[in-house]
């Protein structure tokens, strides 16, 4: 799974594509409001075949880029 660089998008707009790409491991909820980034990374994170690649804690960050860019590094060997 080759998820997109966070940089250019915006948190809604940056999950929207997460959220097509891991379709297949679980289904996760649209992201409506930037503010509840952490909750919905949460349940990504949660999806077991993610959770087996130890993806970071969202609760651990404040900037969902940040999140986001080592989310990315952590999911890239899944197929």
């Amino acid at each position: 799974m080759l998820l997109p660089d966070p940089k250019p998008f915006s948190v809604t707009e940056w999950t929207d594509y997460v959220n097509l790409d891991v379709g297949a491991y679980g289904i996760a909820p649209r992201l409506d409001r930037e503010s509840d980034w952490q909750s919905w990374a949460a349940i990504v994170v949660s999806f077991p075949a993610i959770a087996a690649k130890s993806p970071p804690n969202p609760y651990s960050f404040t900037d969902w880029r940040e999140w986001a860019t080592r989310f990315n590094q952590s999911t890239n060997s899944l197929s």
